[in-house]
């Protein structure tokens, strides 16, 4: 509303320049890493070599001809020393002398004596309170500082132009080119900071002064930073061409050819143009962030694990649907098998991930929201194309360069085919065997010397005659047998509950995100200002906006995902009274009470407002009035008149404060076609912008009842009263990252259950699943605790995205354990076996490729990408572990047997305990008992043979 009342008041005529509206900061650092030893006095940073090098520093701004005739800060007009420098400071520079007769003190900057580095020092000691801004906070107490810095301001509106600059219009675009840019080029040539390759030149230190005791320069503005991220995001991207490479390998080796991985590739890459289609054309997202860059590195996993599923289960075909006496492939009942089985597997893992990734949909941050709902697309898209594209490829290349090569004899006496490339590395038959072993190590001699069998010998259908002799064999767990199997459960059960607790000690994070590494200038530099100094400029404090007049914001044809066009209208409330007596006084006591409100806890100092920080309109206007009108004030005045000088007042006269600088009264009071329809009461926060939640919550809180208390009188003829800050913007912020997870995770889970109970037909296994997934959930949350990371962006993503992404194993292992059914498999043993053998190839092979494409990202400059590399190979790693060392050996102690847990069974049992009731009116109908086992008829007994 703030920014739409503004852009709507009567312009006022606001000289060129006498904003000051960007800031370009210098620091100094003779000790870069924080090591005090390495700071030495008797001066510190402020050696006579050290003041020259900093002089020389900063000429390269205030030193180009452009600085003083277009973008320099204007003191009444004239382009003036910085007067927040140390350069002006030790060279004693007078007070507000033109920046062009100051040649005489700094134009060669030339090297101080000791003598009057030393008289300086004295003078600043003796008056710590003045100085202690330019300085770290213990060079009091040190004798001598080891950190310093500048500020220079840039000042707006530019030549020719009416209002203030702001970042995005076309005074920020000239300030840019023809400033900055320029400026940083020179800086970077100056101390030759050129970057390797592709990484930041921002990486290299700029480093000048006394040989062996040299500081370290750093500038920092918000145009470099910007650019900065820019070029970083760009060059970090070409990391996706790696991943890519790598996938297209790993593909190609599982799979024994190039031809499939090539086409898988391109297949699992089409999918992120067709997701951005319907993103962009089909639901009007426009908003692209750099967050949408991971859906490139979690896409590639994705699609070559659905890949492998198809294809394991194309290669199982061949056992399962052998060749016929003459040799002949029976190519559509196999890929019918591999389709069948392959699309239950594939749709439960798609499906569950897309739900996670939509679930993250509801945040309440923008730049979350794009990201899950385009990921979901892509998962989508990549189902549809595995389905289509990956069966027509594998047919073709069978057909083409497979069959052509099988030797046409008799089928019982063509040998197995296998991969030669790479088979001593990749052996997965001896891996699932060494793995198996290891499960059934301790079994008692009997089930052991069956799972030798079973490791040799095919699972065949077994008759009901048969059935029901295996049924009786049945036990239940124990924890005697399978020793192995209950360690591993138990085990890596403590640890995930243990896990959990560090997963909930997470908060959100104290401060905005890092996005750079830390050796990075933007990283190093974003440290210096975190109280680092004395004490901070009055621009560092959030900025607190009383306001009356503005009741509500039309937002008419507004799009969230385009939230820089359309912002909305703001409705003013009726004119306010002001002229009356009452009202004035409700305005005084707001003014007062703001200044002398204690804020209890939260604030840096006592009070919630920073010192000789609060611009009060009205009382600068009856000052100005009874110097204007023979000492008469503005009460009794009637509506017409008070609102004439009012506007008089706003006109010829400028803001006056010690800590707020404010350039006009232009946005105080806000004038709308001649008539007064808002006013406000700005200040400054005792506040950190950057300090904990905790310390925001409670400041907001005591914000709230400084207005209830001092700005809201029933009497006076005002309109409603509200207010706002830039601090409770990344409060909402933070807090919204704190929701949009719990939020995220009540719908992916749930989600993620009833798919896994409709994929799997059965509840306890169902059960067990989730188990898993919960586990794996907190054990990466417990990581990044662990890490020393906060509650941010990454984290929130990573909490909903882990369930996507760790649902794909145990879903996997799930569907092939309840599969085992169909071809007669009753124990908890058996069908464990058969899930591992059948799928533990496949789940491995996923693993490698997600956390292969994911890997690179380790290497990326922006922690943003770093951090999510580490948060997808902790996920991908926990859930290899979990599925294979906690949900396996779960399913081998406690798996479901037979019709346990099985819905159909749970139906006929209800059913039929219905009908056997009175409440049955109908006759009993008998369910099948045995209709979950898909197996042949008896054969006749031998007795019952006709004789040849």
């Amino acid at each position: 509303m703030i920014s739409d009342a503004n852009d709507r008041v009567d312009k006022t005529e606001i000289a060129e320049r006498s904003d000051q509206t960007m800031e370009w900061y210098y620091f100094y650092d003779a000790d870069p890493n924080n090591y005090a030893n390495k700071c030495e006095g008797p001066y510190g940073v402020v050696s006579a070599r050290s003041i020259q090098a900093a002089c020389q520093a900063e000429k390269v701004l205030w030193g180009r001809e452009k600085w003083v005739t277009k973008f320099c800060y204007l003191d009444d007009g004239i382009c003036r020393v910085p007067e927040d420098s140390i350069v002006t400071l030790f060279y004693q520079v007078p007070a507000r002398t033109p920046l062009v007769n100051a040649s005489y003190y700094i134009d060669d900057c030339p090297l101080l004596d000791d003598a009057q580095i030393a008289k300086v020092w004295s003078e600043i000691q003796l008056d710590w309170d003045s100085y202690n801004f330019y300085f770290d906070e213990e060079a009091l107490a040190r004798g001598y500082p080891c950190k310093s810095r500048s500020v220079l301001y840039i000042g707006s509106p530019l030549a020719g132009e009416t209002e203030i600059a702001e970042y995005g219009d076309k005074q920020a675009d000239k300030i840019e080119k023809q400033l900055v840019q320029r400026t940083e080029n020179d800086l970077l040539s100056k101390y030759n900071m050129k970057g390797e390759g592709l990484m930041s030149a921002y990486l290299d230190r700029a480093r000048d002064g006394e040989s062996g005791k040299r500081i370290d320069i750093l500038w920092w503005n918000a145009f470099v930073e910007n650019s900065q991220f820019t070029q970083t995001v760009n060059s970090d991207f070409t990391l996706a061409i790696c991943s890519i490479i790598f996938v297209w390998i790993w593909i190609s080796v599982h799979t024994a050819s190039i031809i499939i991985g090539t086409v898988s590739i391109l297949q699992i890459l089409l999918s992120i143009p067709l997701a951005l289609f319907f993103y962009r054309v089909i639901l009007q997202i426009k908003y692209i962030s750099v967050m949408q860059n991971l859906v490139v590195f979690v896409i590639l996993g994705i699609g070559a694990d659905d890949v492998f599923v198809f294809y394991d289960a194309w290669r199982q075909s061949e056992a399962k649907i052998p060749s016929d006496f003459f040799g002949n492939d029976r190519l559509k009942e196999r890929i019918q098998f591999a389709y069948q089985r392959a699309f239950q597997s594939i749709f439960n893992t798609s499906f569950t991930t897309a739900v996670a990734f939509f679930a993250t949909a509801i945040a309440e941050l923008v730049p979350i929201a794009t990201f899950g709902i385009f990921a979901a697309i892509c998962v989508i898209m990549n189902f549809a194309l595995v389905l289509t594209v990956t069966p027509a490829v594998v047919i073709i290349y069978h057909r083409r360069f497979v069959a052509p090569k099988e030797t046409q004899v008799p089928a019982h006496k063509t040998k197995k085919s296998t991969c030669t490339c790479c088979s001593s590395v990749f052996d997965e038959e001896k891996w699932v065997r060494a793995y198996l072993r290891l499960l059934t190590c301790g079994s008692d001699e009997s089930r052991r010397s069956s799972i030798e069998k079973e490791l040799d010998t095919s699972f065949e259908p077994v008759t009901p005659k048969t059935l029901a002799e295996r049924e009786s064999t049945l036990k239940p767990p124990s924890l005697r047998d399978k020793p192995i199997a209950w360690i591993l459960v138990l085990g890596l059960a403590a640890f995930s509950c243990t896990m959990c607790i560090l997963a909930s000690r997470l908060r959100p994070p104290a401060q905005p995100e890092v996005w750079f590494t830390s050796d990075h200038m933007n990283t190093r530099t974003g440290k210096l200002f975190d109280g680092v100094y004395g004490s901070n400029e009055a621009g560092y404090y959030p900025a607190l906006s009383i306001v009356w007049g503005m009741d509500k914001l039309k937002r008419k044809n507004f799009d969230p995902y385009v939230p820089d066009r359309n912002r909305g209208k703001v409705k003013f409330s009726n004119p306010p009274q002001l002229h009356l007596d009452l009202s004035q006084d409700q305005v005084l006591e707001a003014c007062r009470g703001l200044r002398n409100f204690i804020c209890k806890s939260g604030c840096i100092d006592e009070h919630l407002a920073r010192p000789n920080s609060t611009v009060c309109f009205l009382e600068q206007f009856q000052e100005w009035h009874i110097q204007n009108f023979a000492g008469n004030t503005t009460y009794g005045l009637g509506e017409t008149l008070f609102n004439q000088r009012l506007a008089t007042f706003r006109e010829e006269t400028v803001p006056k404060s010690e800590e707020n600088a404010i350039a006009s009264w232009e946005n105080l009071i806000g004038f709308v076609d001649g008539e007064l329809r808002f006013f406000r009461i700005d200040t400054r926060l005792s506040l950190d912008l950057e300090g904990a939640i905790e310390k925001k919550k409670q400041v907001h809180k005591r914000t709230n009842k400084y207005v209830s208390r001092h700005c809201r009188n029933l009497d006076a003829h005002l309109p409603d009263v509200w207010q706002y800050s830039d601090a409770w913007v990344w409060y909402k912020a933070q807090a919204a990252l704190v929701n949009g997870l719990l939020v995220g995770m009540a719908i992916a889970f749930p989600v993620a259950f009833v798919v896994l109970t409709s994929a799997t037909q059965n509840i306890i296994l169902a059960f067990f699943a989730i188990i898993t997934i919960g586990c794996i959930v907190g054990n990466v949350l417990g990581l990044a605790y662990l890490f020393g990371w906060a509650l941010g962006v990454k984290e929130s993503i990573a909490g909903v995205v882990v369930i996507g992404l760790a649902v794909d194993y145990t879903i996997h292992i799930g569907h092939v354990y309840d599969v085992g059914r169909s071809d007669g498999l009753i124990s908890r043993e058996d069908k464990t076996i058969s899930a591992v053998w059948t799928m533990g190839p496949t789940v491995v092979a996923g693993a490698v490729t997600t956390a292969g494409a994911a890997v690179f990202l380790l290497f990326a400059q922006l922690t943003f990408f770093t951090q999510m590399g580490i948060l997808i190979l902790s996920t991908i790693i926990s859930s290899l572990i979990y599925s294979l060392f906690f949900f396996v050996p779960l399913l081998y102690v406690m798996g479901p047997q037979a019709n346990n847990g099985n819905l159909r069974a749970i139906q006929h049992y209800i059913t039929d305990t219905c009908c056997s009731s009175s409440c049955c009116s109908f006759s009993r109908i008998e369910a099948p008992t045995r209709e979950l086992i898909k197996s042949p008829p008896p054969a006749a007994d031998e007795d019952e043979k006709e004789p040849a």
